[in-house]
């Protein structure tokens, strides 16, 4: 289970035993409970924490460090034995949302970063580049489903290590075409990527 809480400033003073005071509860309760299916998702309104639980496991051959060529990987991502009949239907889409914990990311060193650590891209803030190192470390891959396998959902193309944390999986429904604007970095970051340089 993670918990997601306030910076470590609010919980030190907690510890401290200040700044006990509760929250104003939310309109429909200080605790909720939501059951979907056969999963329960406990939600708590406690101090701006929210409690989230893995839903299953990545495996796949990548241990680790700087890789490139995501897109031709294979892996399993193991679901709670108890989501097997929570995932009937998925093997009907034929690309999956797939939202995961970055496990092994840290806090991020500056407000600005070069992205992908590379001086020749401009200097922007990190919320507005790919870095796994967050606040929240959240990542959200669409992938192409293979195959289902009970509660084993056989994807292609998920950027994550092997052991990494599945937090939710939604079935990809692509919208009518509209409009994106990207900063001309991304594309020279893009074609770098489709040739295998990082």
């Amino acid at each position: 289970m993670f918990i997601l809480g306030p910076p470590r400033e609010g919980l030190s003073r907690r510890k401290r035993g200040q700044g006990t005071s509760p929250p104003a509860p939310p309109p429909r309760g200080e605790e909720g409970k939501l059951r979907w299916g056969a999963r329960r998702l406990r939600v708590e309104e406690r101090r701006n924490q929210l409690e989230v639980k893995p839903i299953g496991i990545v495996h796949n051959a990548v241990a680790g460090g700087r890789y490139t060529g995501w897109d031709e990987v294979v892996s399993e991502i193991r679901l709670a034995p108890e989501l097997e009949e929570a995932a009937e239907g998925l093997e009907e889409f034929s690309h999956l949302i797939v939202i995961f914990w970055l496990d092994r990311a840290h806090a991020p060193d500056a407000a600005k970063i070069h992205p992908k650590d590379q001086p020749d891209l401009p200097l922007v803030g990190y919320l507005a580049t790919r870095s796994p190192n967050r606040p929240n470390p959240l990542g959200l891959t669409v992938v192409r489903l293979l195959e289902r396998r009970g509660n084993v959902l056989v994807v292609q193309g998920l950027d994550a290590y092997d052991g990494t944390p599945v937090l939710d999986v939604k079935p990809y429904m692509p919208a009518p075409d509209e409009g994106i604007r990207v900063p001309a970095w991304v594309g020279r970051l893009t074609g770098q990527e489709r040739s295998g340089k990082r």
